[in-house]
């Protein structure tokens, strides 16, 4: 669970970053020649990746949530297991089909 979910956050904070970036240079084009703008594009990609985190913090913490009640669930419910064989029941049937055999035997032959 723990390598999932330091993947989603790293892919996570990869795109947020990249989005930032280019929500950073969107604005810088638009404002030319603003010296505040350096600072808000710092704000602006600071905000993408903190949302961005939390997101991803979220649906990893759902994630591992769901695997916990599957791997419960499957703890509550042990797999039924077969009745064992009755084995004076089986010799029963076999001396049964023995006499059958026998009796069929001597009708045929008389």
């Amino acid at each position: 669970m723990g390598g999932l979910k330091l993947k989603a956050l790293a892919k996570a904070e990869a795109k947020a970053k990249v989005r930032a970036r280019t929500k950073a240079k969107a604005l810088a084009k638009a404002n030319d020649g603003i010296k505040s703008q350096s600072q808000a594009n710092v704000n602006v990609e600071a905000k993408a990746q903190a949302k961005s985190k939390a997101k991803a913090q979220t649906q990893a913490m759902a994630n591992a949530k769901t695997k916990a009640q599957v791997r419960s669930k499957a703890r509550a419910q042990p797999q039924a297991k077969t009745k064992p064989r009755d084995k004076n029941k089986a010799k029963m049937f076999n001396i049964l089909d023995f006499l059958d055999f026998i009796y069929l035997h001597m009708i045929l032959n008389l």
